[in-house]
């Protein structure tokens, strides 16, 4: 009986990692599909995507278009997150040369109470910050089972995705956004 006991168990847990292993396989195959589709590609803006000052995301990238962009997506309830705009002032937007590159970053407060009363006054930042309560710039790009590290673009001129994946987390993806936005971008004409 003992033996059975050991048998079942051990067979439990071989499922159980063989799924385990098999989801994280879907899971990777998902992410190099999800970023082979997004490169080179554009990202959907919605309009529904506002700043303070009820300006459209759509609105504040196309009159920025003459520069590179930066675009992060973060959870607005995780105070890690948030505070990591701090740490995105000190080693990436101090650095960059504001003429080449221009930042912007989508906060999704699943709970807009709680972020306005808790979070956001925490926040100390003259950085673009726009407010997504609908998670629309996720939902629109199809962007759903992304892990926040990978929510972050670089746009170039053209407005095509050049990058993806947050410069904080990897230091040698760090060293590719710096090559990128600190070069002068090419005007197109007309601005």
């Amino acid at each position: 009986m003992t033996l059975n006991k050991i048998f079942s168990i051990l067979l439990l847990l071989s499922i159980t990692s063989g799924c385990s292993y098999i989801e994280k396989r879907k899971y990777k195959k998902y992410i190099n599909r999800t970023v082979e589709r997004l490169y080179k590609s554009e990202l959907i803006l919605p309009d529904s995507v506002k700043n303070f000052d009820s300006i459209s995301l759509p609105e504040f990238f196309y009159s920025n278009l003459h520069k590179c962009q930066i675009i992060s997506w973060l959870d607005g309830n995780c105070h890690t997150c948030i505070q990591a705009l701090r740490i995105w002032e000190e080693e990436i937007i101090q650095k960059s040369n504001p003429d080449y590159v221009n930042f912007i970053f989508i906060i999704h407060p699943s709970d807009y109470e709680y972020f306005m009363k808790i979070i956001f006054p925490d926040i100390s930042t003259d950085i673009p910050i726009f407010i997504d309560v609908n998670n629309d710039f996720v939902n629109v790009n199809e962007l759903f089972m992304l892990d926040n590290y990978l929510l972050t673009f670089l746009i170039d001129t053209e407005g095509k995705i050049k990058l993806i994946g947050n410069p904080l987390n990897n230091q040698e993806l760090q060293d590719l956004y710096f090559q990128e936005i600190n070069i002068e971008p090419t005007l197109k004409s007309g601005y």
